[in-house]
């Protein structure tokens, strides 16, 4: 058994157990992404639906999580505290995107359905690609800030338990900036999402609605000629 009384963490095989397995994690899932990033950029169709920029976003988000995550194979590696660090910052903005995109996602697929009129006015300039390419550019502005008050108080290392993240919070400034903005901003994104889904369920359910209903008057007026034909 190797000697890993040198390195920081508190359990050295486990760790490298967990690299290889998100190194195998990063051999799957990076490619995956890349090939959608790819055939979305460079296909006209594909490029012509504005909300695929939402896609676009989401599938960078995944993507930038596992290379965050693949970096915990270099730090299983060299258990160098910087890798781990950076791989908490990485992990943190990466992961935390890929739990908000879904909701621009959800609030761009709701517009693209409904007509300008029934919309709020606020949400008509999602109908244009410049619309939805400002909501996930403030979608990534928090993104990449949110973290700026944990990067600047060194938050950021390896944990008790062996994980490079948020080491401990012993501020209660920092505790409540990351329940209100962190916390917070997760809990919206979900009560958006399951707003806009909500609504985007009953427009289907309406619209299911008016096109069997001429469909049936159309059944009951053929049943009716063949009763007056049949006597």
């Amino acid at each position: 058994m190797s000697n890993f009384t040198d390195f920081p963490d508190p359990d050295p095989e486990s760790a490298i157990w967990l690299g290889k397995l998100y190194a195998l994690y990063g051999a799957i899932g990076i490619p995956a992404n890349l090939i959608v990033l790819l055939l979305t950029l460079t296909s006209e169709k594909l490029r012509a639906i504005p909300m695929n920029i939402c896609i676009l976003s989401i599938t960078f988000a995944d993507l930038m999580v596992l290379v965050a995550f693949l970096s915990s194979t270099f730090w299983a590696m060299s258990f160098d505290p910087m890798i781990c660090k950076v791989m908490g910052v990485g992990i943190y903005i990466f992961d935390v995107m890929t739990l908000l995109l879904p909701a621009c996602l959800a609030v761009c697929r709701y517009v693209a359905i409904c007509s300008e009129q029934t919309l709020h006015p606020r949400l008509r300039v999602l109908k244009k690609r410049k619309g939805i390419i400002i909501l996930n550019g403030i979608f990534w502005a928090y993104g990449l800030t949110f973290t700026i008050p944990l990067i600047i108080t060194d938050r950021f290392g390896l944990g008790d338990i062996g994980i490079c993240g948020v080491t401990e919070i012993n501020s209660i400034a920092l505790w409540i900036y990351y329940m209100v903005v962190v916390v917070g901003a997760l809990f919206g994104a979900y009560v958006v999402m399951f707003i806009f889904y909500r609504r985007l369920g009953s427009w289907v359910k309406v619209r299911e609605t008016l096109f069997f209903i001429p469909s049936l008057e159309y059944k009951k007026l053929f049943a009716s000629r063949g009763n007056l034909t049949i006597r």
